[in-house]
């Protein structure tokens, strides 16, 4: 801690305006000016009908995954009715056990 008083010090005695301080929001904006300056990139030209294969290409991946993922969630939901039904007769037993006492 007592280092970065140190160094702050001699920032301030340096620089008694602050200007040679790097400002955060001057160097994101200043990054960000260069993204938006940069070309973008030449993608070669698809026909209509390349468009529309990749379309339904990408579109068939999103459905099988989207098949797995639901699978995946019954599969969990069967396994939880199932413990819970279990859990639910023995607790049935056990009440029927106690009223008879």
């Amino acid at each position: 801690m007592s280092f970065s008083t140190k160094q702050e010090s001699n920032t301030t005695d340096s620089d008694p305006l602050g200007l040679l301080q790097r400002d955060r929001t001057t160097s994101t904006a200043r990054s960000a000016r260069e993204r938006v300056n940069k070309k973008p990139k030449r993608r070669p030209v698809k026909s209509k009908e390349e468009l529309k294969k990749d379309r339904l290409a990408a579109n068939r991946r999103s459905a099988a995954v989207s098949r797995q993922r639901r699978k995946i969630l019954i599969e969990e939901l069967q396994s939880s009715v199932a413990a819970l039904v279990k859990e639910n007769a023995s607790l049935v037993r056990e009440n029927e056990q106690l009223r008879e006492q």
